[in-house]
């Protein structure tokens, strides 16, 4: 197995760049539900007391959490919380 080489230090600050802009794009396109959705399970809310506290039915809770997860390129509950964290969509209490 070969090891990469780095990038030249100009390069990976044009990626870095690209990727916030992308990631900002795909924040964008969130509506205010799915935002909603998004913070409630952040705070560790089941799709049952999400559709309580917005009168929503658990399925369609589940179905905001699986277009959320498509919208941000996330396969993971896990990567849907991180990708919250780190663009500041919802922050730790």
């Amino acid at each position: 197995m070969v090891a990469a080489l780095p990038e030249p230090e100009g390069r990976r600050n044009r990626r870095a760049g690209h990727r916030r802009t992308h990631s900002h794009k795909r924040i964008e396109s969130l509506s205010r539900r799915e935002r909603e959705v998004l913070r409630l399970v952040v705070d560790g809310y089941s799709s049952a007391r999400i559709g309580d506290l917005l009168h929503l039915s658990p399925k369609t809770v589940d179905s905001y959490r699986s277009r959320l997860m498509r919208k941000l390129n996330v396969n993971q509950l896990a990567g849907l919380i991180k990708f919250a964290l780190q663009h500041a969509v919802t922050t730790l209490e």
